[in-house]
């Protein structure tokens, strides 16, 4: 699927579209252009509406990409990482009062009412994104959560994607923070390009794990099983949380500090 990536200025391009019309009971095929402006976008879904020598015209484009005017390419996701380079950065320890597995599994009717509290295990720096204790719950500041508004996983509640808030106890903080719990698990390991080990059936420390990933030494992801997804995390390996491109630019249009991306497009050896 094609999707739009995002553009700084109104970009205009010519629609070629092939209608018919009944004439005297006769379909006359007959190709038309319509002229249109996008305005400034990201992923789109709209109708083009005209009439044209007295017929209406209807078109509907969905996912397709427009960059300076021309078609571009398939949309890429990558693994989205906590930047451990950051210098003095905060160490977060796990959610209190809750299995902190639970955030990369929920469970059905697993989110609750209210806000989690967590420490801070080693003080330092706040940054954006974080990963948070034993489980790796990522912690976003309010202007890295502000920055995915729009998408559809974000903007519909209780479903895909979910913000909880989260107090900070042991530190005082200059900014509000959230947990991400991504409900969304998509099998989309492209294996015939990646590299990885599988858990074995008599694994002797975790056979209860047994056809799940223990480990890529390069991820390939089949981007036609992913859909529309912006966030989710990698079946039957949960920890990797995978994400568009999309993402990516707004949490670099924002200033996000604290994330790292690694291509999973099998342009680039991302192992995890």
């Amino acid at each position: 699927m094609l999707v739009g990536k995002s553009l700084n200025k109104s970009v205009p391009f010519v629609l070629s579209l092939l209608y018919f019309q009944k004439r005297k009971g006769t379909d006359l095929f007959k190709r038309a252009e319509l002229k249109e402006t996008l305005s400034p976008f990201s992923f789109y879904s709209f109708t083009v509406t005209r009439t044209l020598k007295g017929i209406k015209i209807e078109a509907v484009i969905v996912g397709s990409e427009v960059i300076n005017g021309s078609r571009g390419t398939e949309m890429k996701y990558y693994l989205m990482r906590q930047d451990v380079t950051v210098c003095d950065k905060w160490k977060l320890g796990g959610v209190h009062h809750v299995n902190n597995w639970h955030f990369s599994d929920p469970p059905v009717n697993f989110m609750e009412a209210g806000t989690y509290t967590l420490d801070v295990k080693v003080d330092g720096k706040e940054v954006d994104y974080s990963l948070a204790g034993y489980a790796s719950v990522p912690v976003l500041s309010e202007k890295a959560r502000n920055s995915l508004a729009g998408l559809q996983e974000v903007d519909e509640p209780y479903r895909n994607v979910v913000f909880a808030p989260v107090e900070i106890n042991n530190k005082k903080v200059c900014h509000n923070y959230f947990l991400m719990i991504i409900e969304t698990q998509i099998d989309c390991v492209d294996e015939k390009n990646s590299r990885f080990k599988k858990f074995e059936i008599n694994d002797p420390v975790r056979p209860d794990m047994a056809g799940n990933y223990r480990a890529f030494y390069n991820l390939v992801i089949d981007r036609d099983k992913v859909g529309s997804s912006h966030i989710f995390r990698l079946k039957k390996y949960l920890g990797a949380v995978i994400v568009s491109e999309e993402v990516k630019r707004r949490f670099m249009a924002a200033g996000v500090v604290g994330a790292l991306f690694d291509s999973v497009n099998g342009d680039q050896e991302t192992a995890t």
